[in-house]
């Protein structure tokens, strides 16, 4: 356990290495949410931490999906 990742770095992996990260992130979150609920976790905040990492990778595959579908443009809605 260690600092977040950035997601600059990120965006530099492959996405079937991005769902590996968050395969092994999700079974670390749940390991320790199973410790935390016997009060045997060091620091609470990695939960957080973790949870947040997910979100970052998620947030980098749907803008990966994005760009390769067109979607998600700047001022992309409808014209007036």
């Amino acid at each position: 356990m260690g600092e977040t990742t950035k997601a600059s770095s990120l965006r530099s992996m492959s996405r079937p290495d991005l769902e590996a990260k968050v395969r092994e992130l999700h079974a670390e979150l749940f390991n320790l949410r199973f410790r935390n609920s016997m009060k045997q976790v060091e620091d609470p905040v990695s939960l957080r931490r973790i949870r947040r990492d997910i979100a970052r990778i998620h947030t980098v595959i749907r803008e990966g999906a994005g760009i390769r579908e067109g979607v998600g443009s700047a001022g992309g809605g409808k014209s007036k």
